[in-house]
């Protein structure tokens, strides 16, 4: 017994486990995240980030979501509030490579109107031109 609930917390930190990389494109902050974005400590390190770029004045932000698998309620919420925040700041922020479940999540939700979202990475740093 005890073995399966090792294994079940296990899993639980590979399903939950974010990556995120930065790089910077002229004034243009990208965010190449990978794994999930989902209740707990993803969605709050995509938060805190986001937080800290704001406070080093970078107001444009790019989140490469390419190689994202899941985004939940929370992970949803996390992207608004990001929207919010920047977007009060006098900043944008972008979607790139919206994949699948993700994007239709967007649609269904009607946040697909309100995020500029991109499939092309020139075509979205052209956009904070």
């Amino acid at each position: 017994m005890n073995n399966l609930k090792d294994l079940a917390i296990s899993l639980a930190a590979k399903v939950s486990k974010v990556s995120i990389t930065e790089r910077q494109v002229g004034d243009v902050s990208i965010l190449d995240i990978e794994g999930n974005i989902i209740t707990g400590e993803s969605a709050q390190t995509v938060r805190v980030i986001i937080r800290r770029l704001l406070a080093e004045g970078r107001r444009k932000i790019l989140l490469n979501l390419a190689q994202v698998r899941w985004v939940d309620s929370e992970g949803l919420g996390e992207l608004v509030s990001a929207l919010v925040a920047v977007t009060r700041e006098g900043g944008q922020i972008t979607l790139l490579k919206v994949r699948g479940n993700i994007r239709e999540v967007l649609e269904i939700t009607g946040l697909d109107a309100i995020f500029a979202i991109y499939e092309d990475e020139l075509e979205a740093l052209n956009d904070y031109l």
